[in-house]
This record gives C-alpha cells, sequence and structure tokens, in this order.
C-alpha cells in the first residue's frame, strides 16, 4: 500500500497562503446557519466531497507535514454534520421504515431541557447563557438521588428505572442490529454523570464493560452494581484497579476491559470511554461512520511529540519498534484488540511499558503505528501527519487552543454552555469532558441534541454523509482487515 507522504517537501509562505484561502472558501461555501439540527444542504454534498479532495492534494502538494505535539488542535478540520446526506443517496427518495410501536415507546415528541432553550445556547446566544448562570447561582439543582439506583438491586424496580429514564432498548435499525459496538468505561467519580452517559449510548445490541476504580466509595460501587444489574450486556469489570493519573495502572485497567469484552462475540470495534464524555454522534450515524471505514482504526499519534524522557529507565522496546505516542482515547477494530490481547509482540510491548511514564499514551499508539506488524487496520503513513489524519475519537480543548473556556483541570477544559456551538458543529465521535457541578445545563443540551438527532434520523432521515471520514487518511492508508 503506498506511502501518505510525500517526502522532502519544502516549507513555502505561499503554499500555507493557498490553503488556507482554499480551506476557509470551502468552510464558509458549504455551512449553512439554519437551526441546531442541520448546517448543510442536502445539494452541497457530493460538491463538498470533491471540494475535500481537492483541498487534501492542494494541502498535500503545499504545506510541509505538520502535526502538533500532543495534545493536537485539529482546528482546520471542516466543519461537519450529523444530518447531512450521504453523498451517494438520495434524502428526498429515501424510503423510511419505523415501527409505529417503537415511535410511541420513544419518539412522541421532541426532548427540551428544563429552564433552559436549548437551540439558544447552541446558537451562543448571550441573553439565554446570562440567565442560565443566573439560574445556576440562584437555583439549587436537582440531582440524582444513589439511593435510588442502590435500589435497583431488587431486580423488580428495573422495567420502572428504564422506562422512567428513557433507555433506548430496541436496536431501531436493521444498520445499527447487524453491527454492535463494544465500550470500556473507566470510572472514578460523579456516578450521576456515568449513568447518563450509559443512557445516551445504550442500545441493546452493544456491550459495555465499566471499570470501577478501586478508590471509589462504596456508595457509589453500589449504585453502579444496580444499574448494571437492570441490563444483559452491562457488566463490571472483573477486576477493580486503584487507579491514578500517568501510572501503569491507567493502561491495565483498559486492558481488563478489553479482556472481558473478549469474551463477547460479534462487535466489531471497541471504543473505551471515561466516565464524564458525551457522544457527538448518535448510534446510528457510528454504525453508519464505523462501516464506511471498513476497519480503519483511530488511534491519535505523534513521534515528534514522543519525549525520549518517557522511556529512559526502560530496556530496549521489542522488536526494535518504532516509539509512538498519543491520546489514550482509540476506536478500534476487533482484530486489533485481539492482537493486543493474544499476540506474543504485543504482550512483550505490554511489559516493556511496565517501565515507562505514562504508559497509556504509548501502547495502542505504538501498535497502532509501526504497519510491520500485520495489525488489522493499523496506519501505514507517518504517524505525524496531520492535516488528514486528526484525533477523531475525541474532541478536547486544551489549554492555549483557539477556543474559549472558563476553567480547566490538567490543561483540560471542563465543557460548558460557552462551548455549545462549537461542539454543534464538531466532527468527533465524543467530547471529553463535562462536570455537572461545573455546568449542569451544558450536558442537558447535548442529551437534548442527541435524543432529538436519533428521532429526527429514525422517523425522517437515515442518510448519514461519511464523505468526510472516508476522506481521512486513517481509512486511505491502512493494513486490510478487521
Amino acid at each position: 500500500m503506498n506511502q501518505p507522504r510525500i517526502q522532502n517537501r519544502p516549507i513555502q509562505i505561499s503554499g500555507n497562503l493557498i490553503c488556507g484561502v482554499i480551506i476557509a472558501f470551502f468552510v464558509i461555501s458549504v455551512t449553512r446557519t439554519q437551526s441546531y439540527m442541520t448546517h448543510f444542504s442536502d445539494q452541497s454534498n457530493e460538491s463538498s466531497c470533491h471540494v475535500g479532495t481537492y483541498i487534501e492534494n492542494v494541502c498535500r502538494k503545499y504545506l510541509p507535514n505538520t502535526n502538533e505535539n500532543v495534545p493536537n488542535t485539529h482546528e482546520d478540520v471542516p466543519n461537519t454534520n450529523e444530518d447531512v446526506p450521504d453523498a451517494h443517496e438520495d434524502a428526498s427518495t429515501q424510503r423510511i421504515d419505523f415501527n409505529k410501536s417503537i415511535e410511541m415507546k420513544y419518539f412522541k415528541r421532541n426532548r427540551n431541557a428544563r429552564s433552559v432553550t436549548c437551540s439558544n445556547l447552541f446558537r451562543g446566544d448571550m441573553s439565554e447563557i446570562t440567565k442560565a448562570k443566573f439560574i445556576m447561582k440562584t437555583v439549587k439543582p436537582v440531582r440524582m438521588n444513589l439511593e435510588v439506583l442502590i435500589g435497583l438491586r431488587d431486580r423488580r424496580k428495573c422495567a420502572a428505572f428504564i422506562n422512567q429514564r428513557g433507555y433506548i432498548v430496541d436496536s431501531l435499525t436493521e444498520e445499527e442490529q447487524d453491527f454492535p459496538v463494544a465500550f470500556g468505561m473507566l470510572v472514578h467519580k460523579e456516578i450521576e454523570l456515568v449513568e447518563r452517559l450509559l443512557r445516551a449510548i445504550y442500545r441493546p445490541q452493544n456491550f459495555y464493560c465499566i471499570h470501577i476504580d478501586a478508590k471509589i466509595d462504596r456508595k457509589a460501587r453500589a449504585a453502579l452494581e444496580g444499574v448494571v444489574g437492570c441490563f444483559p450486556n452491562v457488566f463490571l469489570a472483573s477486576r477493580s484497579i486503584r487507579v491514578a493519573w500517568g501510572s501503569f495502572q491507567v493502561l491495565e485497567a483498559e486492558l481488563v476491559c478489553m479482556r472481558d469484552m473478549w469474551q463477547h462475540q460479534g462487535w466489531k470495534y471497541f471504543i473505551n470511554l471515561a466516565g464524564q464524555e458525551f457522544p457527538l454522534r448518535t448510534n446510528y450515524e457510528l454504525v453508519r461512520i464505523l462501516q464506511a471505514m471498513d476497519g480503519a482504526n483511530f488511534v491519535q499519534s505523534s513521534l515528534r511529540g514522543a519525549k525520549p524522557s518517557r522511556w529512559k529507565n526502560a530496556p530496549p522496546i521489542p522488536l526494535g519498534l518504532r516509539k509512538v505516542t498519543g491520546a489514550l482515547h482509540i476506536v478500534v477494530n476487533r482484530g486489533f484488540v485481539d492482537y493486543a490481547l493474544h499476540n506474543q509482540t504485543a504482550i512483550a510491548l505490554f511489559n516493556w511499558c511496565r517501565y515507562t511514564k505514562i504508559p497509556d499514551e504509548i501502547f495502542f499508539n505504538t501498535l497502532n503505528h509501526n504497519p510491520q506488524l500485520g495489525i488489522p487496520g493499523s496506519y501505514t503513513g507517518d504517524p505525524d501527519d496531520g492535516f488528514m489524519k486528526p484525533h477523531i475519537s475525541r474532541f478536547k480543548i486544551w489549554r492555549g487552543m483557539p477556543f474559549s473556556c472558563d476553567r480547566f483541570i490538567r490543561r483540560v477544559c471542563i465543557l460548558g454552555m460557552n462551548q455549545l456551538p462549537v461542539l454543534v458543529r464538531r466532527p468527533e465521535f465524543f467530547a471529553n469532558k463535562f462536570s455537572l457541578e461545573h455546568d449542569p445545563y451544558a450536558y442537558d443540551c447535548m442529551e437534548e441534541l442527541l435524543y432529538n438527532r436519533t428521532r429526527h434520523q429514525y422517523l425522517h432521515d437515515r442518510s448519514v454523509n461519511t464523505c468526510y471520514y472516508s476522506s481521512l487518511w486513517q481509512y486511505k492508508y491502512r493494513v486490510p482487515g478487521h
């Protein structure tokens, strides 16, 4: 398979200017400021695919290979939206088949958050933001009572809980039914957020492993045990590890859920999550995108950002592998998980990572960017390919990125109402991270958005534009296989 890099590309100021002007023209041309449900017209889809390819070719010709050191900003990723019809589909004539009983069960009406108008917040309306902040200061928020979740250990209460909380316990579409996804979730705080995240991503055909940090208090653990017991496809990790940031235990906890998940047959992709995240794509969109990716993995990578100090006390790396670092967040196919768990090279690399610093940002990234290993879906190009190899699995705002933020923890923005106009237009799969203590309305509005998009897709428009994703180099330059 051909390498995507063009060797010895000169840095030219004129090239940067040309590429920047074309990108700006592209974004301005296709963006539509309509409701927060849709942003592109149907007619722009096929032309946007062609323009996107043209942009890639121009930028490869005129720009040097650039990939910012981790964290990567990716501010040059074009805005995409979930409701754009696929370039190869005619949304106006596509036949929508849906079950009337499912409509009445889940989708009788749109969902609206209490106390605020989310559509205004997604538009960045300052009067709405001011009103919401005033309510947060003057009205005590209604929080979930963990005793209710603990009470679910009496399984007779599960049916009422699932119904009252609005879990979707039907597959909804054949595409989703035939394409199960496995999720591993590391949890250490904010149990209410964990339950709400599970509700947002839950489908009966998927699988969910929740690793509870050994440090968590008994009441929180009992609450999660109550929720998990209500669903046949949700389970707690077989081991509970005491996790500390930057330690080997982070990687170890990830592998526990992977091993547990391997026992379940049929799922196509594995996605790891933290409890303070929220999806930017509906389950239907996620499935359609992953189907189009045909086994490609999404794992962030950097060579220039790899600091030798991270492994200065480690022995030589097995097989002389290229050392690659990047974010922990991954979206990988089943074949990648098989290799990571069972291949002797991966096991040797895992043990080597014990002697490194922040090994969770080394293990998966190194595996995915040594294509000579033949791991399905791994990347055959340069790990520092940045413009057309964005970190699509997760959107974070790091300190120093060109986005406003009221609060940072470990240089990561705690997302709030001011970030909603950005989140509604991002192409990534999930956003990190939220806190109900910081801004409950941001999470409320993201839930409203996801539900209403799911409803709209089920009842009205099943078309999904996968053109942007299939133009990414993770797809174009991958090792074949699943």
